[in-house]
């Protein structure tokens, strides 16, 4: 086996799993009922990530002050939990699947690409919300 061989199968086994990853979703209907769930999904309010009346460690501000205290995630205004983007924050992340259409080739290093930017911007978001 020559040295450009060894270097392509491994690569040629690893495309395959991409591609059998990636599925393509079938075209259907539209439902009203799926339209309503998504109404509702979107106004969905943010649960903070600690239970009320739980004393924050570490995080005062004062040199002879108390820990502070959470509260109820009414009493916090609107505006605060847009502060944390939700989204995807990478622009290959944010790109569309690739659909292939008949006669063309499927580009398994841009979807790997893709894949990557959508794995990579959620671990900097679960990071980011453990405190890491």
């Amino acid at each position: 086996m020559s040295f450009s061989c060894a270097l392509i199968r491994p690569a040629l086994r690893q495309t395959s799993r991409i591609a059998r990853t990636t599925c393509i979703g079938r075209a259907g209907f539209a439902s009203s009922s799926r339209v309503a769930e998504e109404s509702t999904l979107s106004k969905k309010q943010t649960i903070s990530s600690c239970a009320p009346g739980t004393v924050l460690h570490g995080l005062n501000v004062l040199k002879d002050s108390s820990d502070p205290v959470a509260k109820p995630d009414e009493e916090y205004p609107a505006w605060l939990w847009n502060l944390i983007p939700t989204g995807k924050n990478s622009d290959l992340a944010e790109q569309p699947k690739q659909v292939v259409k008949k006669g063309e080739t499927f580009d398994y290093a841009a979807e790997k690409r893709r894949l990557k930017a959508i794995n990579k911007a959620k671990i900097k978001a679960a990071n980011f919300l453990r405190g890491a």
